[in-house]
């Protein structure tokens, strides 16, 4: 049977397919694909000045590396982009948001500007400077760019109803068909090492 895939609900961050004729191990490579294998930016350092707040610097780095990030696909790999935040707190108690973190790069930024980082008592500073690099969720899952998952229809014609929901700028349709890039890229050189 001819494999195929049908669009059957479509929104920028959200895609719900069918695939027709596919393997079980052929879908599940797909989905697995969009969640380790796709390249995306994110916050992968930080540099601490200063500190006071409740949360120490290892927690903090690692809510900064969960923030999704917007970026421009001619980026080079190797790219780094800096980004500083500094906020402090007087009198009152103040939430400091992924807004605050200010990119070096316009072509690199948070994807969403309403997400909480920390909270800031009264006399609380908080200074830091931050580097983005580009890498995979085989590496760490803040490069994670997209979720993907799979719900059996029909066992014996290999249906299989798929949901990517994207995390960043990059439209779930784009992340499915550079998914299917990757899978055609990996399959051609397991060929040649057969060779």
């Amino acid at each position: 049977m001819k494999m195929k895939i049908e669009v059957l609900k479509e929104k920028p961050q959200r895609i719900e397919l069918k695939l027709t004729g596919f393997s079980q191990s052929l879908a599940n490579a797909l989905r697995r694909t969009i969640i380790s294998d796709l390249p995306a930016f994110a916050i992968d350092r930080v540099d601490f000045y200063e500190n006071n707040t409740v949360l120490f610097n290892e927690y903090l780095a690692n809510r900064l590396g969960l923030i999704p990030l917007t970026y421009d696909d001619s980026l080079a790999e190797d790219t780094q982009i800096t980004f500083t935040l500094n906020a402090e707190s007087i009198d009152e108690h103040k939430t400091v948001y992924a807004k605050e973190l200010v990119s070096t790069d316009p072509k690199v930024k948070v994807y969403s500007e309403n997400i909480p980082v920390v909270k800031l008592g009264g006399n609380q500073r908080l200074r830091l400077e931050a580097v983005a690099v580009k890498g995979t969720g085989k590496k760490h899952a803040k490069f994670q760019c997209a979720l993907s998952s799979m719900e059996l229809l029909d066992e014996k014609k290999g249906d299989y109803k798929m949901f990517i929901e994207s995390y960043n700028n990059v439209p779930a349709k784009q992340h499915l068909k550079t998914a299917i890039e990757i899978l055609k890229q990996d399959c051609d050189e397991l060929k040649k090492e057969l060779k």
